[in-house]
C-alpha cells in the first residue's frame, strides 16, 4: 500500500488536479443560476431596463424560457472550471512545495510562510487564468443570448448555437487573440 508520501510528483500532482475539478465542478453547478441572473441584469440596456430585481430575472427567465435557461452556458462554464480549479489548486501545490522546500533559517519561517503563499497564489491564478480565459469568452456569449430585443443599445448581437460554435465564430469573426 502507498501512502501519500510515496506516490510520484505526477501522481500527486495528478490527485491534485482532480480534487481541484470536483470541487471547483461541483460548487459551479449549484451556483451558476446566480451568475447566469447576474450576467443578464448587467448586459441590459441601462436606458430600458426589463428587469427590475434578481427575483424578477429568476422568475421572468423560468417562465418565458424555462428553468434550463438559469443553466445556459453550462457546458463551458464546466470545462473552464474543472481545468481552471484544478490547475490552480495542482500549480499551488506545485509552487507551495517547492518554496517550503528551500532551506533557511527558523527565525524567518513566519514571513517564508505568508510570503509562500502569496507567491504561490499568484503564479497559480496567473496560469490557471490563462489555460481557460477562451472558455470564460465563450460562456458570457452564451449567457447573454435570449433577450436580444433589449440590447440593441450595445450594437451587434453575437447569437451562437452552442459551445463549440461559440468558439468556432469568435476566432472566424474576431480572430485568435
Amino acid at each position: 500500500c502507498y501512502s501519500f508520501s510515496n506516490l510520484s510528483l505526477i501522481n500527486k500532482a495528478s490527485i491534485d488536479f482532480s480534487c481541484g475539478a470536483i470541487a471547483g465542478s461541483l460548487a459551479t453547478i449549484a451556483s451558476f443560476p446566480f451568475d447566469t441572473i447576474r450576467t443578464r441584469m448587467i448586459a441590459e440596456d441601462k436606458n430600458s431596463p426589463m428587469y427590475k430585481s434578481v427575483l424578477h430575472v429568476f422568475n421572468h427567465m423560468c417562465k418565458t424560457e424555462g428553468k434550463l435557461s438559469l443553466y445556459k452556458g453550462l457546458l463551458p462554464t464546466v470545462a473552464q472550471i474543472a481545468p481552471h480549479a484544478g490547475a490552480q489548486f495542482m500549480f499551488y501545490k506545485i509552487f507551495s512545495d517547492y518554496f517550503k522546500s528551500i532551506n533557511v533559517d527558523s527565525n524567518s519561517k513566519i514571513s517564508l510562510s505568508v510570503l509562500n503563499s502569496l507567491t504561490s497564489g499568484s503564479i497559480a491564478g496567473f496560469l490557471s487564468k490563462l489555460l481557460i480565459y477562451p472558455f470564460d469568452l465563450a460562456k458570457k456569449r452564451l449567457q447573454i443570448q435570449g433577450f436580444k430585443a433589449n440590447r440593441t443599445y450595445f450594437g451587434e448581437n453575437f447569437v451562437c448555437k452552442g459551445f463549440f460554435n461559440c468558439i468556432i465564430k469568435t476566432v472566424k469573426y474576431e480572430g485568435f487573440t
